[in-house]
């Protein structure tokens, strides 16, 4: 509904009835320009993950792996109870090597420049202690164990670099290991375990 501008009256049509002024139509409202937005713009919608991210993904994951066994592998040698390698001299029962139960150790004989080599170990009355000898396929490598009195108690002398022995322990005290070289030169792995 309109209003006369001049008397104030209601008014139908594009005269007042009341003083026959003309009814002007009232105009909208001028649009104001937008105000400028402060703080954080929108948010964009995320994209869908293109499916040429999973070899990418792949990836990553396989180098995490790897990272992380490569570490496993260097915190396993360079924990207690963990790989090491023969320290030379190590020639006799005077020089041998202190090895632990659940050590494997790494060491090289030649038949002419260094035969054999020594470890010691402490050991319970009640234990019970298993030492495997691994050698390369084509040398023959052996081995013997000894008793605190350097006493021969068993010694494992097969043709080839694959040894085991297997004993009780009566008496508490520090045994002996010999490896020595029967035949030709390589690495060897010593692995002792004691229950």
């Amino acid at each position: 509904m309109a209003f006369c501008q001049k008397c104030g009256s209601p008014a139908t049509g594009n005269f007042c009835e009341k003083c026959g002024a003309t009814i002007v139509a009232p105009r909208p409202p001028a649009q104001q320009p937008a105000q400028p937005q402060y703080g954080p713009p929108a948010p964009v919608p995320a994209a869908a993950p293109s499916k040429n991210l999973l070899p990418v993904i792949v990836a990553v994951v396989v180098v995490v792996v790897v990272i992380v066994v490569v570490l496993a592998v260097v915190l396993l040698a360079l924990s207690p109870g963990g790989a090491t390698g023969d320290t030379e001299p190590n020639d006799s029962f005077a020089t041998a090597n202190v090895i632990r139960g659940g050590e494997t150790v790494y060491g090289h004989l030649d038949e002419y420049g260094d035969p054999e080599d020594f470890y010691k170990i402490s050991l319970s009355t009640g234990d019970a202690i298993g030492i495997e000898l691994s050698g390369p396929f084509d040398a023959d490598f052996d081995m013997c164990f000894y008793s605190p009195g350097h006493s021969e108690l068993d010694c494992s002398t097969g043709g080839d670099s694959d040894e085991y022995i297997y004993d009780f322990i009566i008496s508490s005290g520090t045994y002996y290991i010999n490896v020595y070289c029967f035949s030709d030169s390589g690495s060897y792995t010593l692995a002792v375990s004691v229950y």
